[in-house]
């Protein structure tokens, strides 16, 4: 058996990984680092199979492959390959819904705790010269702390457990999962008013879609305690950046930890940087070198399986 695998773009040091799996299973595998939709389309126009990080794989890439089977996309989300023109044309949408879970989540819940105790905010404080605790507060004990999560897929889910597990209680919103493992997980299914009314800190777990797109607008921040927190670790278009800024400055809420942006890097940094009580990472939240390395497998091999004439292990539609 002999095929060939375009891989789009990648931002790996190598492709070592992905080719082994190919050309083991009898494929060849060609690399390029590519954005534009025609050169996307002149370099994967012969390929059985595509693997793709960033690049915009849209309906008229789609249809200039008419060797195409399968587009292999590295990581959970999905959101830059058009999904309802794959299936329409009969081409697989690989990904992997259960990569880096536990990094997202342990990513999520330092950034909950380093709000919640005030870690930042008096680390400033000290090397300002002030020591005085009492600039800090108030700050909630755990079992007397509720955390709102938005979006109760395998990382919702899993921040839940390790939240639960330190004392704090959860409830959470997603309108695609059954009631039975909001109950199974020990979580209230609240709707997303409610969560964002209630909830002392509120964590962002859902898939970019039309749907989520600025799911958290300035309305639903506006719901907001004044003490509240948000942390999003999902994709930065969910929230609302400039109301989440606005709200910030005029301290309706205290404070935010954001892994992701709208838009990265942001066209000012500047910007950002003087934002009162705002915690950022450059997007790191996915990251372990063990979770890089089975998420590299897992795209690979659902290529291979495909070229099997098997389906995928994770189809996304």
């Amino acid at each position: 058996m002999s095929f060939l695998v375009a891989q789009v773009d990648y931002d790996y040091p190598d492709t070592r990984i992905e080719r082994e799996i190919i050309e083991a299973a009898g494929g060849e595998l060609k690399s390029a680092h590519l954005r534009d939709e025609q050169e996307l389309i002149d370099f994967a126009a012969d390929a059985d199979a595509v693997i793709v990080q960033y690049a915009p794989i849209t309906r008229n890439v789609l249809e200039h492959l008419p060797s195409c089977k399968i587009v292999s996309r590295y990581g959970i989300g999905i959101d830059n390959v058009d999904t309802i023109a794959a299936q329409e044309l009969g081409i697989y949408v690989a990904h992997n819904p259960e990569y880096c879970i536990d990094e997202v989540s342990d990513h999520a819940l330092a950034m909950i705790m380093t709000l919640q105790r005030q870690i930042a905010s008096g680390t400033d404080l000290v090397k300002q010269g002030i020591w005085d605790f009492t600039k800090l507060t108030p700050i909630k004990a755990s079992p007397q702390t509720t955390i709102g999560i938005i979006g109760f897929g395998h990382i919702g889910r899993r921040i839940a457990q390790k939240l639960q597990a330190i004392g704090f209680s959860c409830i959470a919103h997603d309108p695609y999962v059954a009631q039975e493992t909001f109950d199974s997980h020990g979580v209230r299914r609240v709707a997303l008013p409610y969560l964002m009314q209630h909830a002392d800190c509120i964590t962002v777990h859902c898939s970019l879609t039309d749907e989520t797109k600025n799911l958290v607008d300035a309305a639903m921040i506006g719901l907001m305690k004044p003490e509240a927190y948000i942390v999003n670790t999902s994709r930065g278009p969910v929230i609302d950046v400039d109301a989440l800024s606005l709200a910030l400055r005029q301290g309706k809420v205290r404070g935010a930890a954001l892994d992701v942006l709208p838009e990265e890097p942001p066209k000012s940094f500047e910007e950002i940087a003087h934002l009162p009580s705002l915690l950022l990472t450059p997007h790191i939240a996915f990251y372990s070198e063990t979770a890089i390395v089975e998420l590299r497998s897992s795209i690979a091999r659902q290529v291979v399986q495909v070229m099997q004439n098997e389906p995928p292990q994770y189809n996304a539609y």
